[in-house]
């Protein structure tokens, strides 16, 4: 969009059906989108082209972001996981991440040495292991669904927003 004029850039990125998440990759040249037809996608942010396949998932891309470096894309899917991709050829690293229930936030920490995931039928966040994609210390458990999740810049702090009205903020070290 222009910011003046609030004209659109261009045309319409067009999907199959709702579109939950957009983000620019770190160097500003692609868009990544995640989307309820079940694809996370990459665009070309100059012009609007689609970029290679998309990555499938077997339901709903609630969350979709980029590392900090810009290599690797965490998605969060309605199946009850999350999986990491490799962001130039668009392919899995791993198997999916198993959750108690679908996958509505994602986040990386400023270095991407770790991930945050946030669940809808759990009510929990849990910090990740980008390397080893294992756990780090229990779940962060809310009264209700966890909808967003986000690191401070210095990656020091974890905040996360609940259903049921909530925002709240977490050490990272303890």
């Amino acid at each position: 969009w222009n910011a003046a004029d609030s004209s659109p850039l261009g045309g319409p990125l067009k999907h199959a059906n709702h579109v939950y998440s957009v983000m620019f990759s770190p160097d500003g040249k692609t868009i990544l989108t995640g989307c309820k037809d079940n694809t996370a996608r990459l665009w070309n942010a100059k012009t609007g082209e689609p970029i290679g396949e998309p990555m499938t998932h077997p339901n709903w891309v609630h969350a979709a972001v980029y590392s900090p470096d810009g290599a690797t894309i965490l998605t969060g899917c309605e199946d009850g996981a999350s999986r990491l991709w490799n962001a130039a050829t668009r392919e899995l690293i791993g198997d999916p991440i198993p959750h108690r229930g679908p996958v509505k936030a994602v986040a990386f920490n400023p270095d991407g040495s770790k991930f945050l995931t946030g669940t809808w039928d759990d009510r929990t966040a849990r910090l990740w292991n980008a390397k080893t994609r294992e756990p780090l210390g229990p779940p962060l458990a809310h009264q209700e669904h966890v909808l967003a999740t986000a690191f401070s810049p210095d990656g020091k702090t974890i905040a996360t927003g609940a259903w049921d009205g909530t925002a709240r903020l977490w050490e990272v070290a303890t």
